[in-house]
């Protein structure tokens, strides 16, 4: 796990991880989270929608974003103050997503970050918005 302290973070800064979105982890999110809406869990039905097929969970996509900054940039010690996000088309069950959060703006007076966060299936982006973080600054060390 990374850690970034507001004195590290500099603007365009990025971080990506890639994952695949396979059944199993679906049907986990949908316990975890409670959301067994039949569009993420049932083909049949999901085969009667605009998708035609099963899709992923529109808050799984979001939790990714969660996960580079949570463990990459700027990881360790962040605390999540704010998310906007934008779905932009469907990501169905395996498909492989790649998410990137990269640094808009620094603000070191207040240890704010903000970060433009993208999920993409191949080149298509499927996922936009940005996050707002604290994040501390580097302990204070005497000799």
């Amino acid at each position: 796990m990374q850690q970034y302290y507001i004195e590290d973070i500099y603007l365009g800064m990025e971080e990506s991880i890639v994952r695949v979105l396979s059944n199993d982890l679906v049907t986990t999110f949908a316990k975890i989270t409670g959301d067994i809406n039949p569009l993420h869990l049932d083909d049949a039905y999901a085969a009667t929608t605009i998708f035609k097929k099963r899709v992923v969970h529109g808050a799984m996509l979001s939790s990714l974003v969660s996960a580079v900054l949570g463990t990459r940039l700027p990881g360790y010690g962040a605390i999540y103050l704010s998310q906007n996000t934008q779905f932009l088309a469907p990501v169905y069950i395996d498909d492989e997503v790649i998410t990137v959060v990269k640094v808009s703006e620094v603000n070191h007076q207040e240890c704010k970050i903000r970060f433009g966060t993208e999920c993409f299936v191949g080149d298509k982006k499927v996922l936009t918005g940005e996050a707002l973080l604290v994040i501390p600054r580097k302990p204070f060390q005497t000799s």
